[in-house]
């Protein structure tokens, strides 16, 4: 599960550039990062000064698939791609985010786990947007402590991050 403590006494910086952030398995069947990029790709025509940060180990049978992906979008500056990071960075990596995401795809697997990343996500006090898969919706209220997305939707995940970053 979450250790809290990791995550206990930071603060934002403020003289680093503004991003979004994903950490976890930079997988696209468990937690939908190409169509995370893809979301990110229309938010990011509003906010053009923002990055996307994909924190986590990035699996060697999708990783040219979303590079091509993040090329083929124009969004080669804007993507950064961390591979792996250790564990005591990733809670300051995910504080100094603007908003955490979690574009988990309608599927056997977001059905039935819960991501415990929510947890560390939690911990940082930053805005979530997550799909409404599984059981996160017992959970949590919309708009109140995590703001939903419909799955399998890049357009409404895109629509509430740009929501969640302009309030």
């Amino acid at each position: 599960t979450v250790d809290p403590e990791r995550f206990m006494n930071l603060s934002k910086k403020n003289d680093i550039e503004d991003y979004v952030a994903y950490c976890g398995s930079v997988s696209n069947d468990k937690d939908g990062v190409d169509q995370l990029i893809q979301s990110f790709a229309i938010f990011s025509k509003d906010f053009p000064n923002v990055k996307l940060y994909i924190i986590g180990p990035i699996l060697k049978s999708e990783s040219l698939k979303n590079i091509r992906l993040i090329e083929s979008l124009g969004l080669v500056e804007k993507i950064v791609l961390t591979g792996v990071v250790s564990a005591d960075k990733i809670p300051q990596l995910l504080k100094d985010a603007k908003l955490l995401l979690l574009d988990r795809p309608n599927n056997m697997q977001a059905n039935c786990g819960f991501a415990t990343k929510i947890g560390e996500y939690l911990l940082t006090k930053n805005p979530i947007v997550l799909t409404k898969v599984g059981d996160f919706s017992l959970f949590f209220e919309d708009r109140k402590n995590i703001i939903f997305s419909q799955p399998d939707d890049i357009n409404d995940f895109a629509d509430n991050m740009k929501w969640a970053y302009s309030n």
